[in-house]
């Protein structure tokens, strides 16, 4: 299903190096112009700009042009992840300060000087204290030993100043980046009397008697005019001309609450700007996702279905058992569950992990799981709601979610009712679903009895996983929800994306940023190699050649091995696999070919192109379905565990593209070893199911017949090498 789109005219798109804004978009299709030339226009199918926005050469800047005039978005950086760790570290310690205030400040229990603030930061400091101490602690446990970092606390004028910039950034986070770190003119455009002039006059729309925003610009227009009469008369400086659409935007960055107030009475105020018990409302898919943790109230054994074939009864009962958790994240407006992960213990991976599955099209996982239905439910993120939990309150998931374009609100941790979906959800699972399985532990030891729940322990983590996911696709979702006056979740995310449409997924270039796993490479031969495979760009070349630096920092998505971003002099730029094949290949397809082939014991291998394409292909037909279900299991591949595996399955492994013998076209691909003495042996390859085969070189055009056993002796001829 393609989902419609939600763009706004300030969003920018390139495309090709090519600048675009938002004309005009219906049910089907996005309207563009061209920046530059406004009189040419395109349109582009929704299904096409899903496409477009997986590809390294498109990229969604959101809001670009809302911000275009402040000095945040002449930042040599992208977003949020590309700052140093220091910096990152300031800016969220603001950010946290400034959303604070702003919340007070919506109450009515904040005004905008130094005393009030002063007053405020009474409450706040041990608030402030407490939280950052969680999130630096994490989920390790207190110890009096241990020691906690904090920021100096700023004095109320500081905090004033993060607060306006904040406020003026249209509550944007890279608004609170330090000016140390801007470029750009950073000169004040208009003059600190031209400011307070038009500030005096835009009063005016907040009155009883409810002038419309067009009669406040004309009026404080006429009146700059006739100030600067004045004052040229009586020989003094005029004040600086504004524009119209200038004091506009004065006019959009009054406060919304006192404004309202003032136009429309207290009372309406306190209606339109109450929170519900479950919070803000949202609007339209995708505006609010709230996302939590469960200790599933079921014992499991702590493995994979393929280990327990084969074994006794014995030999299960010695397999470690115990509850496993699940991390959920769950649309506002739809009630739908966009993403989920069977974890061990929940982490600031695992929930950055389930936020980045929320963003794309989960249909092929429901296929592998057997689902009847499909799960197309994704988009960009607006707002995210998490409790204080460790796994959430830190500053890896903060920054993943703001570098993504989201934002991060956070509800007491003793009020659960301002997640009341995804609380709900969880009492759905513990009434609805854990009933239908053994091995139930029940919620408290009243309902247990005496019921050996361990006994029955039967299920292992991807068979969870798959009987979850049919459950929320099949069943969950297909059901009427009496949140939604009987509508299913399915068709109440159809009808809101039709009449309102979904923020647009973050694209190739972003997901990396915020999702991506990082890491540090040496520019060799004008490539950078990551996982085995070598990846180039122009401006890679370039920096080899030219440069001084060739230690870059690149980030790899590990869902599509076609590309990666690499940073040179600042500023990221994608670079292509050299190989071909690679695009839209996950890394846990890579690896499964990877460790077939280090399993060969063989003296040579030298694969073509072809080759490596069957060996992807026969992946794609016995084992990828299974790799698909492991995908929302424990099994999160992290940075750490990548270093891990390239020091032990990748080290040495080269694939080179060399001319194909005999005068043909194109080229052939050879993962290399060292070669030792003995005759030459084919480009047979073994994707880890049954007995490797070889291909039939007598010309006779037959099927492929099996290849001889391994040696005797179980040597791997395999040696290291260390570029």
């Amino acid at each position: 299903m393609t989902i419609r789109m939600k763009f706004a005219e300030t969003d920018r798109l390139l495309i090709h190096g090519t600048a675009y804004r938002v004309a005009d978009h219906d049910e089907h299709s996005l309207t563009v112009f061209q920046h530059d030339n406004p009189g040419i226009t395109e349109t582009i199918a929704f299904e096409e700009m899903s496409r477009l926005l997986r590809t390294r050469t498109a990229h969604l800047q959101r809001g670009f042009y809302d911000r275009a005039s402040r000095s945040a978005s002449s930042n040599d950086f992208e977003g949020l992840n590309d700052l140093p760790a220091d910096v990152q570290s300031e800016v969220l310690w603001r950010h946290r300060w400034c959303t604070l205030l702003d919340e007070r400040r919506k109450r009515g229990a904040l005004v905008l000087t130094r005393n009030s603030i002063r007053q405020a930061m009474t409450d706040l400091v041990p608030q402030i204290i407490e939280m950052e101490t969680a999130a630096q602690r994490g989920a390790r446990k207190r110890r009096s030993a241990s020691k906690i970092e904090l920021h100096d606390l700023p004095k109320p004028s500081t905090l004033l100043e993060w607060y306006r910039s904040y406020r003026d950034g249209a509550r944007g986070i890279m608004a609170l980046v330090p000016e140390l770190y801007r470029s750009g003119n950073r000169a004040r455009r208009f003059s600190l009397a031209t400011e307070a002039f038009v500030a005096k006059s835009i009063e005016d729309y907040a009155c009883p008697l409810r002038p419309s925003k067009a009669q406040v610009v004309e009026r404080t227009m006429l009146r700059l005019k006739e100030e600067n009469r004045c004052r040229a008369d009586a020989g003094e400086v005029a004040l600086d001309p504004m524009s119209g659409r200038t004091i506009r935007r004065r006019l959009d960055g009054l406060d919304p609450y006192h404004t309202y107030a003032q136009r429309f009475g207290p009372a309406a105020a306190n209606r339109k700007f109450n929170i519900s018990e479950n919070g803000d409302k949202a609007l339209f898919p995708m505006e609010v996702l709230e996302t939590d943790s469960w200790k599933i109230d079921l014992i499991t054994l702590f493995a994979r279905s393929g280990i327990l074939e084969g074994l006794n009864p014995e030999m299960r009962a010695r397999l470690e058992k115990g509850r496993r958790w699940i991390t959920v994240a769950i649309d506002k407006a739809t009630r739908v569950v966009v993403a989920f992960r069977i974890v061990d213990a929940p982490s600031a991976a695992s929930s950055v992990a389930v936020i980045a599955d929320a963003t794309r099209d989960k249909s092929h996982i429901a296929r592998a799981m057997g689902c009847e239905n499909p799960w197309p439910f994704h988009g960009g993120l607006n707002v995210v709601s998490a409790d204080m939990g460790p796994e959430n309150n830190n500053e890896t998931f903060r920054a993943a979610i703001h570098s993504a374009g989201g934002n991060v609100i956070y509800g007491p941790a003793s009020q659960p009712q301002l997640r009341g979906m995804v609380e709900s959800l969880f009492r759905t699972f513990g009434q609805k679903l854990m009933p239908l399985l053994h091995a139930r532990t029940h919620s408290n030891p009243v309902e247990k009895g005496d019921y050996d729940a361990e006994r029955y322990a039967s299920l292992a983590d991807d068979e969870l996983t798959r009987i979850v996911t049919r459950y929320i696709v099949d069943i969950y979702h297909q059901q009427g929800h009496e949140g939604l006056g009987g509508e299913t979740p399915a068709h109440c995310w159809k009808r809101l994306s039709n009449l309102y449409g979904v923020t647009p997924p973050p694209d190739g270039h972003v997901r990396r940023a915020a999702f991506g796993i990082p890491n540090n490479r040496i520019i060799v031969g004008g490539n950078v190699k990551v996982v085995g495979i070598e990846y180039t760009s122009d401006a890679v070349r370039n920096q080899f050649l030219h440069g001084h630096d060739s230690n870059v920092d690149v980030r790899m998505d590990p869902q599509d091995l076609g590309w990666i971003t690499v940073r040179i002099d600042g500023k990221w730029h994608a670079a292509e696999a050299v190989p071909e094949g690679f695009h839209g290949r996950s890394l846990d397809e890579w690896i499964d070919t990877c460790t077939a082939l280090r399993q060969k014991h063989r003296r040579d291998a030298a694969i073509h192109e072809d080759s490596i394409r069957r060996a992807f292909d026969g992946i794609e037909t016995i084992q990828r379905d299974a790799l698909l279900r492991m995908e929302l299991t424990p099994s999160r591949m992290s940075a750490e565990a990548l270093h891990r595996l390239e020091g032990e399955l990748f080290l040495g492994l080269n694939i080179t593209t060399e001319a194909k013998q005999g005068g043909s076209d194109g080229s052939r691909l050879i993962v290399s070893r060292n070669r030792q003495e003995g005759p030459d042996e084919d480009d047979s390859f073994d994707i880890g199911i049954g007995k490797p085969v070889r291909p039939n070189t007598d010309g006779s055009g037959g099927s492929a017949v099996p290849e001889d056993d391994h040696e005797a002796d179980g040597h791997s001829p395999w040696t290291l090498e260390d570029e």
